[in-house]
């Protein structure tokens, strides 16, 4: 299982890699930031969440069963605050299969 401080770093630079002039723009504040601040539509919040979610799993030499996937797509979405992102991620990776 991941945790939020683990996660961060991951994200961010995702955000980063995906949208660097808004990053810098929102500065230490850049959890506080919605993700539709970041992204324009729904599927690159999905793809960047995915993204981080397929790190996490290879660091962790682990899969996320489909169920899983699915809630958290649902959970995150252009509304979602990054930092809540960040916290759904990790949420979720504790139901990780470990292998």
């Amino acid at each position: 299982m991941a945790t939020p401080a683990q996660v961060r770093p991951l994200y961010y630079a995702q955000l980063n890699n995906d949208s660097r002039e808004k990053t810098l723009e929102a500065g230490a504040n850049w959890q506080q930031f919605p993700l539709s601040f970041y992204y324009s539509n729904e599927q690159s919040v999905d793809f960047s969440v995915r993204a981080t979610m397929s790190r996490i799993l290879i660091f962790e030499h682990a899969t996320l069963p489909e169920k899983l996937w699915i809630n958290l797509m649902n959970a995150i979405n252009r509304d979602t605050a990054a930092g809540d992102a960040v916290k759904a991620i990790a949420q979720v990776s504790s139901g990780a299969n470990h292998h």
